[in-house]
């Protein structure tokens, strides 16, 4: 028998292929009419977009929003939980707190890179090229 995947021999009672990993739904044995690796690799390549469609204003506004109520969020949850257990001496560490993290945002390079938030491929599967606002930090 032989991988539908990478095309190399494998035993005949075996559900996952040794040499790519990938689950073998239908194992079959190569005849002539079955197709080699190299043409199923140029199929998958062919079937992949090569331009991202710009989402229009209303989908870019409701991933800023997706993005605003997760920050938010977080940022309750932390604040809440540092507050409760270290009580006013956080308070006034706080501001600190948010110039440090920003600094370091700023210094590691990360800020400018292309983003994809955790709410944005599962919400509306969208990619932002730019910011869609800018904040200057630690200035």
């Amino acid at each position: 028998m032989y991988c539908e995947y990478c095309g190399k021999e494998i035993p005949e009672s075996s559900k996952f292929c040794r040499y790519c990993g990938n689950r073998l739904a239908m194992i079959r044995e190569q005849t002539s009419e079955t197709k080699r690796p190299s043409e199923i690799d140029g199929r998958i390549e062919n079937g992949i977009p090569e331009t991202v469609e710009y989402a229009g204003f209303w989908i870019r506004f409701g991933a800023y929003i997706v993005d605003l109520l997760g920050m938010v969020a977080g940022a309750l949850i932390v604040g809440f939980s540092l507050g409760y257990l270290f009580g006013e001496k956080f308070i006034d560490a706080l501001p600190n707190v948010f110039w440090n993290y920003s600094s370091l945002r700023e210094a590691s390079g990360r800020s400018r890179r292309p983003s994809r938030g955790p709410g944005k491929p599962r919400a509306l599967a969208l990619v932002i090229r730019r910011p869609f606002f800018l904040i200057p930090c630690g200035a």
